[in-house]
């Protein structure tokens, strides 16, 4: 950067005196005295370097009033001016945006320059950008994080590319649909449908009845008080009260306690 650019900034920013820091990466703002009476450049300059950047043109601005501020909230710039260079018009203020230069409003604030009421030293309210008591968009809104102390309520889908931690209960109205659904305490489910395989670490308690349309492959055994099987059960170990299977397949032996009394239908030879 030439020493004579960075000089020429300075000239500019200290004939105007009415720049604003612009909050997003030390740019100023403000308009440019480069027309004479026929107005206003509204320019940008980068604070570091010195380099100006015309947004547009200020037509029909005469005299710059001290009043102009920067909204870092809304990105606009405003300032008071006359359109008259004698002072015998009225006294307006104009607000643009930072952006682009686009005017968005121009208000009269007085009907002559040259009689009160004046204004001075005007200037954008500031706003506590870290206490919102709403924040909305119409658009996409991008954060680098964000933290909600009470309720987060979201009206469309929501998609979250890391990890979603809840150390709270979640109630999920819809149901969940997932590749892979873990937890390292206890989940409780109204209804759970499983199309593939289920696999249970440790013990598995049913408080209703459990419904099997295929092979049950129970390598541990079965102990219940009754077992009921409408054909037959394949397992190394029976325990049960009472047993009232159609069907019993013997490998080795069949083991009954002392008293115990076993019906069977012999074979039609044996009738």
């Amino acid at each position: 950067m030439s020493t004579r650019m960075i000089a020429a900034a300075a000239m500019l920013m200290a004939s105007a005196g009415f720049f604003s820091a612009n909050a997003q990466d030390g740019t100023l703002i403000g308009p440019q005295d480069s027309l004479g009476n026929a107005g206003f450049n509204l320019v940008t300059v980068q604070s570091s370097t010195g380099q100006v950047t015309i947004l547009a043109p200020e037509t029909g601005v005469a005299v710059v009033e001290g009043n102009a501020g920067y909204d870092n909230l809304n990105n606009t710039y405003s300032f008071v001016y006359q359109p008259k260079i004698d002072n015998s018009g009225p006294i307006r203020l104009r607000t643009v945006d930072a952006a682009t230069g686009k005017t968005l409003s121009d208000i009269q604030l007085s009907a002559s320059g040259s009689f009160p009421p004046f204004y001075d030293n005007l200037s954008p309210l500031a706003p506590n950008l870290g206490n919102f008591k709403t924040l909305s968009t119409t658009g996409l809104a991008t954060l680098n994080s964000a933290s909600v102390t009470n309720d987060l309520s979201v009206g469309g889908g929501a998609t979250v590319g890391g990890a979603l931690n809840v150390t709270g209960l979640s109630t999920l109205s819809g149901g969940v649909q997932t590749t892979t659904l873990s937890t390292t305490g206890l989940a409780t489910l109204n209804s759970a449908s499983v199309t593939n395989d289920l696999s249970v670490g440790g013990g598995a308690t049913v408080g209703g009845a459990l419904s099997v349309t295929g092979l049950s492959t129970l390598s541990g055994g079965v102990q219940t008080t009754t077992l009921n099987a409408a054909t037959s059960v394949t397992t190394p170990l029976i325990s049960a009260t009472t047993g009232n299977i159609e069907t019993v397949n013997v490998g080795t032996a069949l083991n009954a306690a002392s008293g115990s009394t076993i019906n069977r239908a012999l074979p039609s030879p044996w009738l």
